[in-house]
């Protein structure tokens, strides 16, 4: 019966693991991401392993998810020194809603504005579709000189 029970508790370990991400709009697949923030600070134990395969692979086109994986095994020189998706290392976020900046079919611009720490923040998504599944090709932080998440990870 224990054999059972740790069978039974393995099964279900590996189905949270195995999250099904909606890709059938850039919408959802960020709404999908910001669920695992929203309401949520840093200090909760939130268990969003977006580095992680397979998430990794179902929220990143290609390249960008190889190099994701590429980095995160790089513990010491991590070109990742915070969270993309609240750029920075904590978070407190109270709300998420997204702008559709430059629509699309196969390519789409989207903003997510966020309450993070009670303040107003601004990231932008680029997001294209590979084999009819909508992916983030690039994650944009604002300023003068926007950084983004493919310069980190020194890809074109």
């Amino acid at each position: 019966m224990r054999t059972f029970f740790a069978l039974l508790l393995v099964a279900f370990a590996g189905s949270v693991n195995a999250q099904s991400v909606p890709d059938q709009s850039p919408e959802a697949l960020l709404g999908f991401v910001y669920q695992h923030y929203v309401g949520k600070s840093g200090a909760d134990d939130v268990t969003f392993n977006w580095i992680d395969k397979p998430l990794v692979d179902q929220l990143f086109e290609p390249t960008l998810s190889a190099a994701i994986q590429k980095d995160s095994e790089n513990n010491e020189e991590s070109a990742l020194g915070a969270d993309p998706f609240v750029n920075g290392q904590d978070f407190d976020v109270k709300s998420a809603a997204f702008e559709v900046v430059t629509p699309g079919t196969e390519f789409t611009r989207i903003n997510a504005r966020l309450v993070n720490f009670g303040e107003p923040v601004t990231i932008g998504f680029d997001l294209v579709r590979v084999r009819g599944a909508w992916r983030i090709r690039d994650i944009i932080w604002g300023g003068d000189e926007p950084d983004t998440l493919r310069k980190a990870l020194k890809l074109p």
